[in-house]
């Protein structure tokens, strides 16, 4: 009794600090009503210091959510995405786990849906999505060198794979508002969280999250059946995923934090993403000749920006020399197709 006590004295001195706080009006203007309601019905019991308790975790839940939010690059959704938060955090402490799976990626889905209608992230879908992974090198190591795996050769591969239709229409000349749920979150890691420059050494990372999101995925289809009836794939990770459904809240929760992380990271690339978009075209660049070696030559823009050029491309023009001016051409998928002096 007397531990008891002293819990419930630490609860109350609790919910006074938060009371006299004229930050927490709502909070204050709630506690003040049950205990209103309590004196006019019956003496203050145990349902209502639970109640009084429960809106004390949903307020650290929101000052939680807000914390995840901040700085995120799309304020006008940053409300919903705490309130989802709010929820997703009251259902796990009841332990309905389907629930928190399903409010755990409402978050991913809003974050997705208005990064697939953003207009800047949908010009550099539309142009970088049937590049070569490894189309452009730049003086910028964090641009060159976007190689992933030998047999995703494009980024339409890399993201869709074998699945890269729906109803018979290659989901390439889709806009991505119009892809399924599963290839919108892909869609947006890549482009609005990777910056599209995803290395072959952040292979296993991509493969890792990928993952564990279509695993969320499947429960929210399961909490509400959005996605129709479940594939026998789909089934198979229900069988693993709920006999341990202890540890997946766990690696849930800590996706959610990685993916939000990804997208505030990734938005500091969007502008030179745009830019580096833009070469995904047929053009001609000017182009002063840096180095030659027995088997590349590197030639550098007005723009500082410099091109490796293979030698069976500068062969064919003859004899060219460091300081010489070029002409480099290249094709709609941003590779190097022929050099002219």
């Amino acid at each position: 009794m007397g531990q008891d006590k002293k819990q419930l004295t630490k609860l109350l001195q609790f919910v006074k600090d938060l009371y006299d706080d004229p930050d927490n009006k709502e909070f204050a203007a709630g506690i003040q009503s049950l205990i209103e309601g309590s004196s006019k019905s019956a003496p203050f019991d145990t349902e209502k210091i639970d109640e009084i308790y429960e809106l004390c975790l949903e307020k650290n839940a929101r000052e939680q959510a807000k914390g995840l939010y901040e700085g995120f690059p799309f304020p006008t959704i940053i409300d919903a995405l705490v309130e989802d938060y709010v929820i997703m955090e009251r259902f796990r402490r009841k332990g309905d786990f389907n629930n928190f799976g399903a409010h755990l990626f409402l978050q991913i889905e809003n974050i997705c849906n208005v990064i697939c209608v953003d207009e800047q992230y949908k010009e550099i879908y539309t142009r970088i999505l049937n590049a070569s992974l490894s189309a452009y090198v730049a003086n910028n190591g964090d641009i060159a060198n976007r190689y992933v795996d030998p047999k995703n050769t494009t980024v339409n591969r890399l993201l869709f794979g074998d699945y890269d239709k729906i109803d018979k229409v290659e989901k390439k000349d889709l806009p991505p508002s119009k892809l399924g749920m599963y290839d919108k979150v892909k869609c947006s890691l890549y482009f609005a969280g990777f910056g599209s420059k995803l290395r072959y050494s952040g292979y296993g990372e991509w493969i890792y999250n990928t993952s564990l999101i279509y695993d969320i995925y499947v429960i929210r289809c399961q909490a509400d059946h959005r996605g129709g009836e479940l594939t026998e794939s789909q089934e198979k990770r229900l069988a693993t995923i709920f006999p341990q459904k202890n540890r997946y809240y766990a690696l849930f929760f800590s996706e959610l934090i990685y993916f939000v992380n990804k997208i505030i990271e990734g938005s500091v690339f969007k502008r030179e993403l745009v830019k580096y978009a833009s070469r995904f075209r047929e053009r001609i660049e000017e182009c002063t000749v840096t180095s030659v070696l027995a088997s590349s030559m590197f030639a550098k823009n007005g723009d500082g920006e410099v091109y490796e050029i293979p030698s069976f491309t500068f062969k064919k023009a003859g004899p060219i020399k460091a300081g010489q001016t070029i002409k480099v051409f290249f094709n709609c998928q941003g590779k190097i197709e022929k050099i002219e002096e």
